[in-house]
């Protein structure tokens, strides 16, 4: 006969191994969690207008999940602001660095950035949003009425640039009936 496989016998003991770590780390996390919520005040959850915080004591049942993802959860960050969401899109910033800067951004504003999610799955997910409310805003500013004559104004101008020159820039203009204006743009010239 033969004896006992020692390469069977090293993953059983393993696996028992695995088991007690994991049985003692959620020991630890559940008294972590009773520890932080006996110091917590949790405001009540009905729908009364009382701000009486309710104070619970009762340690954490093993099946509530939720309570532990509240405590775990970091709070993250709204980029919703378009001006911001079109600037990176502008200066032509890829993901990572729109994170790097709102990252530093917000740490000089004085925000924890160690307590927040940033990430740049968000800013990517923030940067889409933000072009889906930007072209919702052209396709309203296109369903405008748009009067029945209309007149097309351009006029070159030299204006400075960015690098201190002067460039020749046009400005393109429509307007019509009862003041409307409709400014299409100030492209530079080739010429």
């Amino acid at each position: 006969m033969a004896g006992i496989d020692l390469v069977t016998a090293k993953k059983v003991e393993k696996q028992v191994e695995r088991g007690t770590r994991l049985k003692r780390f959620r020991e630890r996390e559940d008294s972590d969690i009773a520890r932080l919520t006996e110091r917590a005040e949790i405001p009540s959850q009905s729908s009364s207008s009382s701000s009486s915080p309710v104070s619970t004591t009762s340690s954490p049942a093993r099946g509530s999940q939720s309570q532990r993802k509240k405590l775990k959860q970091s709070p993250s960050i709204s980029v919703k602001d378009l001006n911001l969401i079109s600037t990176w899109d502008r200066e032509k910033l890829s993901v990572r660095q729109a994170t790097s800067t709102f990252a530093a951004t917000a740490q000089v504003l004085g925000m924890d950035i160690g307590s927040m999610a940033v990430s740049k799955s968000t800013v990517h997910r923030a940067r889409i949003a933000g072009r889906e409310q930007a072209a919702e805003k052209i396709v309203e500013l296109r369903n405008q009425e748009i009067p029945e004559r209309l007149v097309l104004h351009w006029d070159g101008k030299l204006l400075p640039s960015l690098s201190g020159d002067t460039e020749d820039r046009i400005a393109v203009l429509l307007t019509g009936k009862d003041d409307a204006e409709f400014l299409l743009g100030v492209p530079a010239s080739s010429d």
